[in-house]
């Protein structure tokens, strides 16, 4: 049942620190508020989004159907495939079943298209005729699975590690599903209590993709003696676990089965200041205590970490949103692996008028696998449009401003219901309200990256390989924004970087063929003395493994060089403007008999701004 066809619609984001470089982001609106989906009706609103690596989607609806028990629907990439009073969807095994409450708890799609939805269903043939079950959908063969049902679906199985207390007795059954999340690895994270215990719990799941589980494995329960089953890290003896945050955002885990989780317990005095029961866990290290310091200079302790809302990529790098006690002018922050990222207070970026962020709504956070983050923010504009959606220093979308249906963006809102985005990258789903508070999907495809590659093959060097700026992207946050690495270079070998506004040259020099065209400058020491602008020096010195590591300063990460806002042609200062292309070489020594013999240079990476 095709839901919605929708012409897309392109803009060019600037990007911030001046706006000194552009990105093509392309904008489809996917779902909107009036389109009509029979039986159900028009769209009255939209609840619920998720995306994948491929720009699959799932889309959770409510109707203008004036039946309530018939006024829900899900939507997977156009097409309707749960609705609310009918059985569409639903496995043989559960004929007669449909979507009761109008809501689902929980619906996910991963990279493989497999779908999770935990819902509450009515089927009145059945013992248990309103319950929830955790539907699961197989992407490759499309068929459906009833894989957990409360009061249904046996734990006696459950491996129970020590100190958790006695494992579940025989015929033991999941009587509460309260929360799932879902990796590409046949696994699941669920929360819920078992019909013989009323407590809390975290359960890791593993199946075989074919309706069948095979291993249960809890890792978190609350009831139990805090120090003694996570560890003593902190001031934990003697406190109990009293609970978890069983919402989506609160929890997270990636492919390799890493998960971010929170522990609340019952320490602490009960005041704000020094409150230091809640605790957050990768896997068994406490990675978060509300006792801690945050990374604030004053140095204040953590806020209450119960509502933190946080995400895990793939290289178990970790982000989180908290706050801490100190004053409320800059108590949020944006976090990575313990150091903080964006604050309140700070300056909103690629944003005309000197505002600065404020609140705490940074949405849902996404940490991506290419280490960019997905977020956005407040400011105080007078004009009410003072939200933006963002990419790293890259906005994606402004209220105010971006135009989606032919009408402005009136609101972005931070739910974290609203917004998802792949992990790759590439895709996000966000919810939107256009003027008259029309919600809207926006599907966004983001290409931040506008490189491309020429020269290539480059001469091989004296070790038998050849060069390469093949790893490069914007998002840097530095200068430009521009960030390049030069990889699979001679060991101990030096080099520095060139640039030029074309590259069709070919000309033999040394080992290599210089391809850029003149005028060329270098980003060398000599050049940055000569402007006194120390940041235009890219010397670097590639590494046992041929990774160019920079020794003059000029990278955050390390490695590679972040390309700046000024070029390099003395004596005159030139800086990169919006719209400008230019093309990046590397010089290298490359050595065959006597030191400084001979040199080399790289293929050329040429980057639209």
């Amino acid at each position: 049942m095709k839901l919605f066809n929708a012409p897309t619609l392109s803009f060019t984001a600037l990007l911030a620190l001046g706006a000194t470089a552009q990105a093509q982001t392309t904008l489809t609106p996917v779902l909107s508020e009036g389109v009509e989906v029979m039986p159900n009706g028009a769209v009255l609103a939209i609840n619920h989004v998720d995306v994948n690596n491929n720009g699959d989607w799932l889309i959770e609806y409510d109707s203008d159907n004036p039946d309530s028990s018939l006024d829900f629907g899900l939507a997977f990439n156009g097409v309707a495939i749960h609705l609310e009073g009918t059985d569409l969807g639903f496995p043989a095994s559960h004929a007669g079943t449909w979507v009761q409450t109008g809501t689902i708890d929980s619906i996910d799609i991963n990279d493989l298209g497999d779908r999770s939805l935990l819902f509450t269903i009515a089927d009145p043939l059945a013992v248990l005729p309103n319950h929830r079950v955790l539907f699961w959908t197989n992407g490759t063969t499309g068929i459906t699975y009833p894989l957990i049902e409360e009061g249904v679906t046996l734990v006696d199985s459950m491996i129970v590690p020590a100190g958790f207390g006695l494992e579940e007795p025989v015929g033991a059954v999941w009587d509460s599903l309260s929360e799932v999340w879902q990796n590409n690895s046949n696994e699941l994270i669920v929360g819920g209590r078992t019909n013989t215990d009323s407590d809390d719990m975290l359960v890791k799941i593993v199946h075989d993709g074919a309706g069948n589980i095979l291993s249960q494995t809890m890792f978190a329960v609350d009831g139990v003696d805090h120090s003694a089953v996570f560890g003593g890290t902190g001031d934990h003896g003697g406190s109990t676990v009293q609970g978890f945050t069983m919402n989506q955002e609160n929890i997270d885990f990636n492919d390799s089965g890493q998960t971010i989780f929170m522990v609340d317990d019952n320490a602490g005095t009960g005041t704000s200041t020094s409150d230091n029961d809640s605790h957050y866990y990768l896997d068994t290290t406490e990675i978060i205590w509300e006792a801690d310091p945050s990374p604030q200079l004053n140095g204040f302790p953590y806020g209450h970490l119960t509502s933190a809302e946080v995400s895990i990529n793939n290289a178990g790098d970790w982000i989180a949103v908290v706050e801490d006690d100190g004053p409320t002018s800059d108590d949020f922050m944006l976090i990575k692996n313990g150091a903080i990222v964006r604050k309140e207070g700070d300056p909103v970026p690629g944003i005309a008028g000197g505002w600065v962020i404020t609140g705490s709504a940074f949405g849902q956070p996404v940490l991506h696998d290419n280490d960019s983050i997905t977020w956005l923010c407040d400011w105080a504009d007078l004009t009410g449009f003072d939200g933006g959606l963002f990419r790293d220093n890259t906005i994606l979308i402004q209220e105010g401003v971006t135009i989606v249906n032919g009408s402005l963006v009136e609101d972005i809102e931070a739910s974290s219901r609203y917004m998802s985005a792949s992990e790759n990258g590439s895709w996000i789903l966000k919810r939107i309200q256009t003027t008259g508070g029309v919600d809207v999907a926006v599907l966004i495809e983001v290409d931040l990256t506008n490189t491309s590659i020429t020269c290539d093959p480059a001469n091989n060097h004296f070790l038998g390989n050849y060069c390469k700026l093949d790893t490069s992207a914007f998002g840097s946050g530095v200068g430009s924004d521009l960030h390049i690495e030069a990889t699979d270079g001679p060991a101990g070998e030096f080099g520095f970087l060139l640039v030029s506004s074309s590259a069709t040259n070919s000309t033999a020099v040394f080992n290599g063929v210089l391809c850029l065209d003149n005028p060329t400058g270098r980003y060398n020491l000599q050049v940055a003395t000569n402007q006194g602008l120390p940041q235009l020096n890219s010397l670097g010195q590639f590494d046992g493994a041929g990774v160019l590591q920079n020794i003059s300063g000029t990278s955050v990460s390390g490695s590679g060089f972040d390309v700046p806002l000024e070029l390099p042609f003395s004596p005159a200062v030139m800086p990169i403007m919006p719209g400008d292309t230019w093309s990046f070489q590397l010089w290298y020594r490359d050595q065959i008999a006597m030191p400084g013999d001979s040199a080399n240079f790289s293929n050329v990476l040429t980057a639209q701004f």
